[in-house]
């Protein structure tokens, strides 16, 4: 174990690196002074124990303690001693992030019980986190569901990498299951205890990316009107998963190539670095050395973000894994929905596996869930499937319905209805960008309308983010219509 003693003291500090060197064997580094430790930063970042005087010559062991544990974010314990014993300098290093106090003088005997008892603390967090990741290996919701010999080297892959802050870049199609392993990668991490954020950088609007990202200080644009912490700072001591990453603007990667290379950042407005302790899964569906290529890309980004690569096969290059993912979203959408859908028939099973799932398996998970709403039984058979409708599982289409595939997995219905609606907007000449505006509106109205405002059921069946959704409701101003329509599901006409 490595300690690092910070005291003023030279004979009390040379008597602690002998005793505690010889006696238990610890590689114990001594600074004199604040300001020797400070410019020290590797030597802190290596040790497992620090042991703080409250007075030094220069700089407060208090404030020390305050630099250890904001700016340089390290987790290791720190003992802080003091000869003058004040109750409230105590509390205050608690307050601080000290994990004990010890008064000055003491005895080696002193000192070591408390560093034994801060040991054995640390043990049985570590041992507690064990236990969680094994938890975690069997668990359905965070270890991805497959028996496919690929997906099984993934997923030991990201076991082994687990414990390590090394970024991570998870590629593939959407809707393979990307953010399930980024959060299954967490799950079996020392910071499983530490929060997991996932953000969509595609879903957030361009002019608020920043401040998502970064926070922003009061006063730095208009409408900040108190300070904000960013999704960086909310993210510390855990994992931040960035999906679409390719779709982060240039501006936006150098401030991102900061954050990976020393931890540290500015808020919007601000100009005191903020240091983090966040690992950086990132995750995009697109080819990032052709978008490097292409200019669109830093490539100093890219190979940063790129240390560990994971690429996740769509499901049609594992269709050995469609029958046991329809067995768990079968159990999982029958307990959620309260149906009692045990099985599925063979023809029905034949059909999902001889189907090219563009939508891959997130398109999988949501016909499973529409098909046991609709299911009257207990297995799931064929009739189930085109009770879905024709654009489903390619049966052939009805009269008056044209079928559009986004491209992206997600297809839609386009009706009579619809179509004439079209015509109106064709009719008025308005440019492309005001058309897809109007289109976005239209469908988002059709989809809460189905839900009746139930805003996270229509980003579901829209096929986009509940956060993309909220945004383009605050957008169109569609939240009294929200409201309206929650209101007649509460309180339902005649």
């Amino acid at each position: 174990m490595k300690i690092v003693v910070v005291e003023d003291d030279r004979s009390l500090a040379d008597m602690l690196k002998h005793l505690l060197g010889t006696r238990r064997g610890w590689d114990v580094s001594v600074f004199y002074t604040g300001k020797a430790f400070l410019e020290a930063q590797k030597e802190a970042e290596l040790a497992d124990l620090f042991i703080l005087d409250v007075k030094l010559p220069d700089i407060s062991g208090l404030e020390l303690l305050s630099e250890i544990r904001d700016n340089m974010g390290l987790k290791a314990p720190v003992i802080v001693a003091s000869a003058y014993g004040d109750r409230e300098v105590a509390i205050e290093a608690i307050r601080r992030g000290a994990d004990d106090y010890i008064q000055k003088p003491f005895d080696i005997e002193e000192l070591e019980f408390i560093i034994d008892k801060i040991l054995e603390k640390e043990r049985v967090i570590l041992e507690r986190n064990y236990l969680r990741r094994k938890l975690a290996e069997t668990g359905p919701e965070l270890k991805p569901v497959s028996v496919s010999p690929g997906m099984a080297s993934l997923v030991e892959t990201a076991q082994r990498i687990a414990p390590f802050k090394t970024p991570v870049l998870i590629t593939g199609e959407s809707g393979v299951g990307k953010e399930v392993m980024a959060r299954f990668i967490h799950s079996v991490s020392d910071r499983a205890e530490g929060p997991f954020v996932a953000v969509n950088c595609g879903a957030i609007p361009s002019e608020l990316v920043e401040s998502e990202l970064f926070g922003h200080e009061k006063g730095a644009f208009t409408g900040a009107y108190v300070r904000k912490k960013g999704i960086f700072e909310v993210a510390d001591g855990g994992t931040i998963f960035l999906d679409e990453i390719a779709e982060l603007a240039l501006p936006l990667q150098v401030k991102l190539l900061r954050v990976l290379q020393d931890g540290s950042f500015m808020r919007v407005g601000g100009t005191t670095p903020i240091h983090v302790n966040v690992r950086v899964i990132s995750a995009t569906a697109k080819d990032l050395e052709r978008e490097v290529k292409q200019g669109l890309f830093r490539e100093d980004l890219f190979f940063r973000l790129n240390v560990i690569h994971l690429r996740i096969p769509p499901l049609r290059e594992r269709k050995e894994d469609i029958p046991v993912l329809v067995k768990h979203f079968l159990e999982k959408y029958s307990a959620i929905h309260g149906k009692g859908v045990k099985n599925i028939s063979n023809k029905a099973m034949e059909r999902l596996i001889n189907h090219p799932w563009p939508g891959n398996v997130r398109e999988l998970e949501n016909l499973i869930e529409r098909a046991v709403i609709l299911c009257e039984g207990d297995v799931l058979t064929e009739k189930d499937l085109l009770l879905l409708g024709p654009h489903y599982l390619g049966a052939s289409a009805s009269p008056g319905i044209v079928h559009v595939n986004t491209g992206s997995g997600n297809r839609f219905l386009i009706t009579e209805e619809d179509i004439g609606f079209l015509e109106k907007i064709k009719e008025a000449g308005l440019s492309l960008k005001n058309a897809q505006k109007r289109l976005e509106q239209y469908f988002i109205l059709k989809a809460l309308e189905k839900t009746r405002g139930n805003v996270l059921r229509a980003s579901k069946l829209l096929g986009i983010s509940h956060r993309a959704i909220v945004y383009k409701i605050q957008e169109y101003n569609l939240s009294d219509k929200v409201e309206e329509l929650r209101k007649r599901r509460k309180y339902p006409r005649g």
